[in-house]
């Protein structure tokens, strides 16, 4: 029975190693980064938009439902909204990019705006 289980296991290790993620490149040219060893990254969030809707005028309609109902609810959401860029999601893209690019002997480090 133990054999069985372990015969399983592996059969089940080799499969998922066969569905890991791989790094594929669809377009442009990555010559120019050979022998680099950083990569910068610079953070914009000009032109963003939230499902259908303007950055602004999602933060616009978020505030407005917040405050509504709960004064000053949607102010320190707004708040919260711009922080977490640096604080959550810069950091968590760049973890992630990095996990990815360290096969190739490189490492991202980002900085905003």
């Amino acid at each position: 029975m133990k054999s069985k289980i372990i015969v399983l296991l592996c059969l089940i290790a080799v499969s998922a190693a066969g569905y890991s993620q791989k790094i594929k490149q669809i377009s442009g040219n990555l010559s120019p980064l050979k022998g680099q060893k950083t990569i910068n990254l610079q953070y914009s969030y000009e032109g963003l938009y939230v499902g259908d809707l303007k950055e602004d005028d999602y933060i616009k309609q978020k505030v407005t439902k917040y405050n509504a109902d709960e004064p000053g609810k949607g102010d320190k959401w707004k708040e919260a909204w711009a922080n977490d860029r640096k604080t959550r999601y810069q950091p968590k893209f760049e973890e992630l990019f990095n996990k990815f690019i360290q096969e190739v002997g490189m490492v991202a480090k980002g900085r905003c705006c």
